[in-house]
């Protein structure tokens, strides 16, 4: 009772030990997502070889996808069909998309055609067998329909001898015309995979896809990338989407700031400009308020006198003086004045301006222009 009881101990020991050895999903530096590994541990067992080449079942790894393995199928005129054997298990098989090449055949196969000459083009005399053979002996089998799967069964009872290689046919539904674009890959043989279970190993953001009787294969969801098992990495957002978004979001941030600087350094400068020029009316303003003996100086607009003086236009130049241009002019009003336009905004012109202006300011004669108002503005 002792010894049963140790061996009980033991042999639960040893499926502890298996259950939790870790996963090895690396070889020759490249590594694959789950369910796939290299080691005991895995949920699909691959193999790596001693160069560091992923296999399974002895043929080399072209290509993993979601749905399928792409194994290299080199050719070879005496290969017993029996070795296809052993890409049939509990969780994979030979998809529907196989056309395997076949020689030795007892009768001719029906299942699917290739012309000699692809063949010819593709294996030169390997296609002869060394010429020993006669292109009447190579036949193709292929599953009738997409989406199903082959069976060992199928394949041994087409009375064919030998597996010389095999293409896999794809065909997707074109964006253009009403035809379909085939993509055609030769020694290349498609096993389609799958995991036992139900649908719960599936991630939350990815889609559950039945493989009868009892398999099931995990894909994530539109705007989601992953392996989709919830065991594995599962699905988030793509790292393509995720970018756009976050450069769109960086892009928008530093697009409003820059907006937002600009808006502030005009109304800054705006609002510099206005107390500039505002210090300068109130200066202009008390410098005529003095020449003119403290009286009060109308201002008017520089639209008005410009308005007045048709822009000030060459044709109403009066006469010029050292310090400015005096133009006719006629106001809103229909009164007719003269009008000086200071030439140069200098000390010495404003003095002598001012000075104009005291002295017209403080005489009174009817042979002489009468103050009106000035105009302080920038023009």
């Amino acid at each position: 009772m002792m010894m049963i009881a140790k061996v009980v101990i033991f042999l639960l020991s040893i499926a502890k030990f298996a259950a939790s050895t870790p996963c090895n999903r690396t070889c020759g530096g490249e590594r694959v997502s789950y369910p796939f590994g290299f080691s005991d541990g895995c949920e699909f067992r691959l193999n790596c070889s001693s160069e560091g080449k992923m296999e399974f079942k002895r043929f080399g790894i072209r290509n993993i996808t979601s749905e399928s393995l792409l194994l290299n199928i080199s050719t070879n005129c005496s290969r017993p069909i029996e070795e296809i054997h052993q890409l049939f298990g509990k969780t994979y098989a030979l998809a529907s998309q196989n056309a395997l090449l076949l020689r030795n055949c007892s009768s001719p196969l029906n299942g699917c055609v290739v012309q000699w000459s692809l063949l010819e083009n593709r294996f030169g005399r390997r296609a002869e067998c060394g010429g020993l053979g006669r292109r009447e002996n190579m036949s193709c089998y292929a599953l009738e329909g997409q989406g199903g799967l082959l069976s060992f069964k199928d394949v041994r009872d087409t009375g064919c001898k030998v597996l010389y290689s095999s293409m896999v046919i794809d065909s997707a539904e074109s964006t253009v015309g009403d035809g379909s674009d085939v993509t055609l890959a030769l020694q290349t043989v498609q096993v389609s995979w799958w995991l036992n279970g139900g649908c719960g190993g599936c991630d939350g953001n990815a889609a559950c896809v039945k493989v009868p009787p009892d398999g099931y294969r995990c894909h994530c969801n539109a705007g989601f990338s992953g392996d989709g098992f919830a065991a594995g990495h599962g699905c988030h957002i793509g790292l393509r989407r995720y970018r756009g978004r976050k450069i769109a979001v960086i892009g928008g941030v530093i697009g409003c700031a820059a907006i937002i600087v600009v808006l502030l350094a005009l109304l800054c400068c705006f609002f510099r400009r206005r107390s500039a020029c505002s210090k300068s009316q109130t200066r202009a303003r008390r410098l005529l308020s003095e020449a003119a003996g403290n009286a009060t100086v109308p201002l008017y607009p520089y639209k008005e006198i410009e308005k007045a003086t048709n822009g000030f236009c060459e044709k109403q130049r009066i006469g010029t003086g050292a310090y400015g241009t005096v133009y006719a002019g006629r106001l809103h009003n229909n009164e007719y004045v003269a009008i000086k336009k200071i030439k140069h905004r200098d000390t010495d012109s404003i003095e002598q301006v001012m000075n104009e202006i005291k002295l017209i300011s403080s005489v009174s004669h009817p042979n002489l222009v009468r103050l009106l108002g000035c105009c302080i503005e920038n023009g």
